[in-house]
């Protein structure tokens, strides 16, 4: 009897191949750690691709505790012990979210973990020796994503652990939960470290109390500033704004971004230039 995978399943696995794959090769050229990075990075996939399905579900604590603010306090508590320096809590907005997981996601509380990349490994561009940003960001929000699910699960609730693939948009959502606003290549820009951040999330079965949006006149500076548009060498920045899923922002051309950081080895000009997030706010 032969078994077929569900079509989206293959979709999905096969495009993580992919990238893990073609990223791999990067990785093994500029990593130090790149053996410890990919197990990271398959095992964490592997897991939350099976707790989507329903498998291998580790056991939710039978006590709960009920103080929903008390437990977002400890939740973000944990999170920052393990190294994300900025954590918003939203609803799930499912038009950024992808067709190929709308199903999965079974919660509509959306906890956003980010982790910074490192300033003195994003300093050494164009040459990234030793380390890679973006491949950092990833790599330890696949290794401690589990820890803050599991910590969850222990305070008696039931939630999903996602990941840092692109399935979902972090950006509208981190800017809905406050923790920054849109920068000039359509990220968010957080005032702890700018956009040097990697997201990953935790979908949680409670309403925990919800943070909202913020102003902190981020848009106003990258306005006047941008120097990442000036200096990305792929011109995926665009000078000028335009609607965008009902925000007015700068939206990069992704394709000409993807195609110039695959033959430079990571780009991440756009971090590199950037005053606050290298600098401050």
């Amino acid at each position: 009897m032969r078994i077929t995978m569900p079509l989206l399943e293959m979709r999905e696995i096969s495009s993580f191949s992919y990238r893990l794959n073609f990223f791999g090769t990067m990785m093994d050229d500029y990593v130090d750690n790149a053996k410890e990075y990919k197990e990271y990075l398959s095992q964490s996939f592997e897991r939350i691709m099976s707790e989507a399905k329903g498998i291998d579900l580790p056991r939710v604590s039978e006590k709960r505790e009920e103080n929903l603010e008390l437990l977002k306090e400890e939740i973000i508590s944990f999170a920052k012990g393990l190294g994300f320096v900025s954590i918003g809590v939203t609803k799930l907005d499912r038009r950024f979210v992808s067709v190929e997981i709308d199903d999965d996601l079974i919660y509509d509380t959306l906890i956003i973990l980010g982790y910074e990349m490192p300033k003195e490994i994003v300093h050494r561009y164009p040459n990234p020796h030793h380390d890679t940003a973006a491949y950092y960001g990833y790599s330890h929000c696949a290794k401690y994503v589990h820890e803050v699910a599991d910590f969850i699960r222990s305070k008696g609730y039931d939630c999903r652990a996602r990941s840092w693939e692109g399935f979902i948009k972090y950006s509208p959502h981190a800017v809905n939960a406050g923790m920054g606003n849109f920068s000039t290549y359509g990220i968010c820009h957080t005032p702890e470290v700018g956009t040097r951040l990697k997201y990953c999330s935790v979908i949680i079965d409670t309403e925990l109390p919800l943070d909202k949006p913020r102003d902190f006149n981020i848009e106003e500076f990258c306005a006047r500033c941008r120097m990442c548009q000036k200096s990305c060498p792929s011109g995926a920045i665009p000078k000028e704004e335009s609607r965008y899923h009902g925000a007015i922002k700068r939206t990069t051309n992704h394709i000409k971004c993807f195609d110039c950081m695959a033959t430079m080895h990571e780009c991440v000009r756009c971090i590199r230039v950037c005053p606050i997030s290298m600098l401050g706010y």
